[in-house]
């Protein structure tokens, strides 16, 4: 049974469409260097990122470097803010050792940067050198195979493990002792370290068909001839060493003796092992890759500029006010009849401030306010309801509950009237003629005289004349 969180693939005919699948992208943190080879005078530069859940913002984060005895990385720690949901930041770092060699493991932790709780962790592996490979030129051989196979001398320098250096073995072949040698330029003063070799790396480790075994190292001035060909005296050599059957790289220690500045070296193989550990000695020799080292001047560690561009949530301004608006609020007052219910609104000021609150009734016997300002009147009475920001501003809405049978009273002042606009009172009057209208001669004079005078002024009047109904 696969394990939760597992995603797993079934036949169209068994699961049909419900073989749907939500994938949430967790918060992470990865890193990479530019160079897992380090040395005091060349630094490394570490590169973190760290990626907000898909769903999620981080809040504000503090990666901080763990290195090993021996190393130094700068800065101790870089703080970021809150990244935004489904985003990522960077956090650049140097790092470089100062005794150190060897395997080497940096190790992040990225932390809450408010609380200090751990959310996650990276690592990158590194090797440590002391000493840093010199320029190499002017390469010979004692033989090379460019018959059978391209094999020349320049294959044990071109830095690439995938090509070696093989002494010749088509038709008469060259026998031991092998060599190779090459100018070394460490700088002026500056002297060559260590030899280190590697053997080829296409043969399986059972089989490696003849690796190194017996070597020694010779080490002349550059100034004893015009090239690494035309030395006659190599003298004695400055080093030997015995390779264990492996295609592991091997490193030759030098003494302090060598002489500072250009050199000739020859690095010379007197013997070699067998096809395999256990079989006679081959005649033939390979070299994938021969270099030379120097001790390097260690250089001061610096603090990398960090990234202006990393993404960050917008901080949100405090909330200032917050007021309540709805259908029939006026004046911060609401009637409602029982059982009736509104829906009220919180506006929280500034604009860009938080617009959350909560809501809250004072009676909730007599109303009720659910968490998006739904007002539900319960029963006959007054209550308050509130609405109130993260950081405690709140504004109240005085709700008045009446049952079916009562008239509210008014939410809010009516609206003003100017003077002279007042509407006159009518008042009940006894009907003449048991209700029935009349109009005597004497009225219809009346009223004609009157809409004279008017069509004189310039009026209009319009004249009903009313009919005596006995």
């Amino acid at each position: 049974r696969p394990a939760a969180g597992t995603v797993a693939q079934f036949p169209a005919d068994l699961v049909s469409d419900n073989a749907l699948f939500t994938l949430t992208g967790h918060m992470g943190m990865s890193a990479t260097v530019d160079s897992k080879t380090v040395n005091p005078a060349s630094p490394s530069k570490i590169t973190v990122k760290v990626r907000a859940a898909s769903n999620a913002n981080t809040g504000d984060v503090t990666v901080t470097p763990v290195v090993p005895e021996g190393w130094e990385i700068k800065p101790g720690s870089v703080s970021l803010k809150s990244i935004p949901a489904g985003k990522a930041a960077i956090a650049y770092f140097n790092v470089v050792n100062t005794t150190g060699t060897g395997d080497a493991t940096v190790q992040f932790k990225l932390t809450n940067t408010e609380t200090g709780e751990e959310l996650g962790t990276t690592s990158v592996a590194l090797t440590g050198s002391l000493t840093a490979d010199v320029e190499a030129s002017d390469y010979a051989a004692s033989s090379q195979e460019t018959t059978s196979e391209q094999a020349p001398v320049s294959n044990a320098f071109d830095k690439n493990t995938n090509t070696f250096w093989h002494s010749k073995y088509s038709g008469t072949g060259a026998n031991p002792p092998h060599w190779l040698a090459f100018k070394a330029s460490p700088g002026e003063g500056n002297k060559i370290a260590t030899i280190t070799h590697l053997y080829r790396q296409d043969k399986p480790q059972d089989k490696l068909n003849g690796p190194a075994k017996n070597v020694a190292v010779y080490v002349v001035t550059a100034s004893t001839a015009n090239s690494v060909a035309d030395v006659t005296d190599w003298g004695e050599p400055v080093a030997t060493a015995v390779f264990p059957y492996t295609k592991e790289l091997q490193t030759i220690k030098l003494p302090d003796t060598i002489p500072a500045g250009d050199v000739y070296v020859k690095f010379q193989i007197n013997d070699a092992w067998g096809v395999s550990e256990t079989s006679a000695g081959v005649t033939w020799a390979a070299v994938a890759e021969l270099a030379a080292t120097a001790k390097v001047t260690p250089v001061e560690l610096t603090e990398p500029e960090q990234p202006k561009d990393n993404p960050e949530v917008a901080e949100t301004p405090e909330a200032t006010g917050v007021t309540i608006s709805g259908d029939g609020v006026a004046d911060g007052a609401l009637s409602l009849k029982k059982g009736a219910t509104a829906q009220l609104t919180a506006k929280v000021a500034p604009d860009d401030a938080d617009q959350a609150v909560t809501w809250a009734s004072s009676d909730d016997k007599v109303v009720t306010v659910d968490k998006t300002g739904k007002v539900t009147a319960v029963a006959k009475g007054v209550a308050k309801v509130t609405a109130t920001t993260a950081n405690g501003k709140s504004a109240t809405v005085t709700v008045t509950v009446t049952e079916d049978s009562e008239v509210p009273g008014p939410t809010g002042p009516t609206e003003p009237t100017e003077p002279g606009t007042e509407k006159p009172t009518t008042k009940p009057t006894t009907k003449p003629n048991d209700g029935k209208l009349s109009a005597t001669g004497a009225d219809t004079a009346v009223l004609a005289t009157i809409a004279a005078l008017f069509a004189l002024a310039g009026g209009a009047v319009v004249a009903v004349r009313r009919r005596s109904v006995r």
